[in-house]
């Protein structure tokens, strides 16, 4: 937007021509002499253009900006609101799980980065997913693979996450369980414990 040399009014030191404006600054030159001001901010009860069309064009432009500060706000809010429940969670070790991995899932579980609970095999729930309610934020997850035909001493840890941040599993009605993005490992075969 092009100010300067436009006229324009302060409400304290009067008239004045603007000689400048950058990013967050605007430079007004009144008879006692230059003034540097918060740009656009001052316009929201400061200062005053005498070209109304432009006027009009920086009011939409602080109506934008009050917008995006209330939306981050928001935003804020929403994020201090879910960190509540957090600060008195108590982790035990029933809310861990353990997962085994058919050999044909590796692939797409390590793309995807997401589990299934699986279904529930009998009673009133027959065929519904799982509900994962035990787990909560910040529960490991161990991914275990046992070679077809092997015993269950030859079972070994592929890889291990954390549930998402906001993660409790009583909420989860899908039964799939996606990986923190970064509390995550794949262990490669010379990496796994023996």
């Amino acid at each position: 937007m092009q100010l300067v040399g436009q006229a324009i009014r302060h409400c304290a030191f009067g008239n004045g021509i603007v000689t400048e404006l950058d990013e967050h600054t605007i430079t007004i030159c009144f008879s006692t002499g230059e003034k540097k001001f918060v740009y656009p901010d001052a316009f929201s009860g400061f200062l005053t253009l005498k070209n109304h069309t432009l006027q009009k064009k920086i009011q939409t432009l602080l109506v934008a900006q009050e917008a995006a500060m209330q939306s981050e706000i928001h935003l804020y809010q929403e994020v201090q609101r879910k960190k509540i429940p957090l600060h008195s969670l108590k982790i035990s070790p029933r809310a861990q799980a353990v997962f085994d991995i058919k050999t044909e899932q590796k692939e797409d579980l390590f793309t995807r980065w997401s589990v299934s609970t699986g279904c529930y095999v009998s009673g009133s729930l027959k065929g519904e997913p799982r509900i994962p309610d035990r787990l909560k934020p910040n529960s490991m997850c161990l991914l275990t693979e046992r070679p077809v035909g092997c015993p269950e001493t030859d079972r070994h840890i592929i890889g291990a996450f954390m549930v998402e941040a906001d993660f409790f599993g009583n909420y989860c009605r899908n039964g799939i369980l996606t990986a923190h993005p970064d509390y995550r490992l794949k262990l490669e075969n010379d990496q796994r414990p023996e």
